[in-house]
């Protein structure tokens, strides 16, 4: 791990560096771009003492990370090329069959090798056969190696098959999950209902549905301050409640028993000015 002024500074300032030292940039003009940034001079007096980028150092530089530099974005290009030309020899012609047509082209090769052999021992026949057999397991190999490369190309399209039809369904089921959701709440209320009461039920077949579909679950019901009354048992509006007020003040409605014939007052003489109904009364005679 390089531990100098460059290899210390942001990464972002080591790649422009590296891109104009790759342009051809003179040493004077990157010394100058380089110690006047307001990060370089950060880094520089929290590091090494506020002391400037010098041309020794850009020269060191030049030699290590630079080249390194080089060599990464080198072997990047060199595969990317690679991929290009592969890409553009799979649109004209199947990769796994070519290593075959050179085992055909090799074979008629071996055939016109034959037909030149009298039967005997001979030099050139034996070196020219060696020189065929060296090129038939180069071209074996080739073709395990092309047949391994095809399986795994199978191997990766069919992984991305498989995950783009997972996505599908995701969807799918993320698209479906409210409407279905809504269509199995009702008959589970209606199968809780009969072991709970209706509120319980309506909040337990809302915790089995999203837990089933995947869903939000829902919140606990807030629990009441002491002093109100439930939502279900409303307190009554101004109206109801001054007509129920004074219903209940008025005394109580007798119905008077059914009788066939009107009972009649009994009549009394009117009692004097002065005397109660208890005066008039005569009093008993002695013996």
């Amino acid at each position: 791990m390089r531990n100098g002024k460059i290899a210390k500074l942001l990464p972002t300032v080591r790649d422009e560096l590296n891109l104009r030292m790759d342009n051809g940039e003179n040493g004077g003009k990157l010394l100058r771009w380089l110690n006047a940034l307001p990060e370089v001079k950060a880094t520089l007096k929290a590091s090494f003492g506020g002391l400037p980028i010098s041309k020794q150092n850009l020269c060191e530089w030049r030699q290590g990370g630079f080249r390194e530099w080089q060599l990464h974005y080198q072997w990047i290009h060199q595969a990317y090329e690679l991929n290009r030309l592969t890409t553009d020899m799979e649109d004209v012609l199947d990769a796994p069959l070519l290593a075959g047509d050179m085992a055909k082209l090799l074979a008629v090769r071996y055939a016109a090798l034959l037909n030149t052999w009298d039967g005997g021992a001979n030099p050139k026949f034996e070196r020219d056969l060696r020189l065929l057999r060296g090129l038939g397991q180069d071209i074996a190999l080739l073709q395990r190696t092309l047949h391994r490369s095809s399986l795994q190309q199978i191997a990766s399209d069919q992984r991305r098959e498989d995950d783009s039809s997972k996505n599908k369904e995701k969807l799918r089921q993320l698209a479906m999950s409210p409407i279905l959701a809504r269509m199995e709440q009702n008959s589970m209320e209606n199968m809780f209902a009969g072991f709970v009461d209706d509120q319980a039920a309506k909040r337990l077949a809302e915790f089995v549905i999203a837990i089933k579909f995947d869903l939000p679950l829902p919140k606990k019901p807030r629990p009441q301050p002491p002093g109100q009354t439930s939502r279900s048992n409303p307190e009554p509006s101004p109206v109801v409640a001054s007509a129920l007020c004074a219903e209940r003040d008025q005394p109580p409605r007798t119905n008077p028993a059914p009788s066939a014939q009107p009972v009649k007052p009994s009549q009394s003489p009117p009692a004097p000015p002065g005397q109660t109904g208890s005066s008039l009364v005569k009093p008993k005679k002695e013996l």
